[in-house]
């Protein structure tokens, strides 16, 4: 009776476990709990959509959740969406998509883990969503083709790391709820750098590591605060060694750092554009002796700007919107 128990037993574990796990269109599911899944593996290669519910069984599971290593090191995907349920990226989810050019990152994301997406080195923008709260540690570590880097007011807490070595970063903008900003989180791996302005939203400065920014050579590279926190960021220590600081940042211009993003930078002879909840904007580009260059109107959410008759040099890029006036500085190699 007991050995008949006992493979009674075993059976309904198997059976069990093999409940909890399974796979569907080439992605591999875990139950959380519940009708809550997590993608823990992928065959798919070229372009994954992971949807938002999955059916096994005849029964609807929601996808919440991207597993540790889920991704890791898979170099035949080229782009990636990410569904609207998902709230947490694991430790090295997409460590090494080397391929991957385009991430869609769904707007319910609230963590992005440790190492998530190391060296994806073929990434070249990077739209976090406002529901993002914590960027973990060497999250973005080696992303060498990032132009730019906009931190959303959402976000509390950069981990150690999470932009060391993303070189080819020439803006950064910084949300208005960080707390905490780790060391080396935008570091570079040799001496000088592509960067030439912060725009920063924290009202108060932040006591931070000396290497944050370790290696940028901050000295010319221009950082924006709120008009009312300029004398604060004057004196504070290593915020107080960027040149220029300027408080031209505005409450208004808060509202669409979020929503701009201006790649590459530098630029060749095409710049793109893209925007978000941003209406009647146009934007203005000015050489350094403040004479116009171009001017173009907004017409869609990607809008490509020929930058061909632009000569070598540093110019001033402003968009002007019924949500505010944003300005960065981008070079022309």
């Amino acid at each position: 009776m007991t050995k008949k128990l006992l493979f009674l037993f075993c059976l309904f574990s198997m059976s069990f476990a093999q409940a909890q796990t399974f796979s569907v269109d080439g992605i591999n599911y875990e139950v959380i709990s519940g009708t809550d899944v997590k993608v823990t593996a992928s065959s798919v290669t070229g372009d994954l959509v992971i949807p938002e519910t999955v059916n096994n069984n005849s029964i609807e599971y929601t996808v919440t959740m991207i597993d540790n290593s889920a991704f890791n090191s898979q170099f035949g995907l080229d782009s990636v969406v990410v569904p609207n349920s998902v709230t947490s990226i694991g430790a090295n989810a997409f460590d090494g998509c080397i391929s991957m050019t385009t991430l869609d990152l769904g707007d319910s994301l609230v963590s992005i883990e440790t190492l998530a997406f190391q060296s994806c080195t073929s990434l070249t923008t990077l739209d976090l969503p406002n529901s993002l709260e914590t960027i973990g540690a060497e999250a973005f570590q080696y992303c060498t083709s990032l132009s730019s880097v906009i931190i959303p007011n959402s976000v509390e807490t950069i981990g150690n790391f999470a932009f060391y070595g993303c070189d080819d970063v020439a803006s950064i903008s910084i949300g208005d709820s960080v707390t905490s900003i780790g060391e080396n989180a935008f570091g570079y791996q040799v001496s000088n750098s592509t960067l030439t302005s912060v725009n920063c939203a924290i009202a108060t400065p932040l006591t931070i590591n000396a290497n944050v920014f370790n290696k940028r050579d901050i000295s010319s590279c221009s950082l924006n605060v709120l008009s009312g926190s300029l004398s604060a960021y004057e004196t504070a220590d290593v915020w107080k060694d960027f040149n220029p600081i300027n408080g031209t940042l505005s409450v208004n211009d808060l509202s669409i750092l979020d929503e701009l993003q201006i790649y590459p930078n530098p630029i060749q002879n095409t710049l793109f554009i893209d925007v978000r909840n941003i209406n009647n904007a146009k934007i203005e580009v000015y050489d350094m002796l403040g004479k116009t260059q171009l001017r173009q109107l907004v017409r869609s959410s990607v809008n490509t700007v020929n930058t061909e008759k632009l000569t070598t040099g540093i110019y001033l890029l402003r968009l002007i919107s019924d949500e505010g006036t944003i300005s960065k500085k981008i070079i022309k190699n």
